[in-house]
């Protein structure tokens, strides 16, 4: 039998397998937690930062697609340090208007099949991030 990792998400205890991920309990949960560069099959990075939680004892916010689910973390999806994506997404916020110097990039057409735009590019990685192998 697989023993599994006892953790609290936003008060409440969930178990996670060894080797999941904090958005990997979440989500065997129930507990709804948005992503951007997440993708199943792919290598996670944490690189979009959209799925910020808090755990606690930590001094910053982690990306919960990367960091590890552990035996007795305490994690918050809810925090006052995580009000920002909250209210973003609560309030379907799409566009910031950006006022500001800006570079401004050609479009990268070398592609037959993609043309990519790096004016629009958040560095997210799911055009260039690894395939995990089936063993993985």
């Amino acid at each position: 039998m697989t023993a599994t990792i006892t953790m609290e998400i936003n008060g409440r205890p969930v178990a996670a397998e060894p080797g999941a991920t904090i958005l990997d309990a979440a989500k065997k949960a129930g507990v709804r937690i948005p992503t951007l560069c997440h993708l199943s099959g792919l290598f996670p990075s944490g690189a979009c930062r959209i799925c910020i939680v808090e755990v606690e004892g930590r001094p910053g916010l982690v990306p919960s697609c990367a960091f590890p689910a552990e035996e007795g973390l305490k994690v918050s999806t809810r925090s006052p340090r995580c009000e920002l994506q909250s209210l973003a997404a609560e309030y379907n916020i799409h566009n910031v208007p950006f006022q500001g110097k800006t570079r401004h990039h050609y479009i990268d057409c070398s592609s037959p099949s993609i043309v990519r735009d790096p004016d629009k590019c958040i560095l997210c990685g799911r055009c260039t991030r690894p395939r995990k192998s089936n063993g993985s």
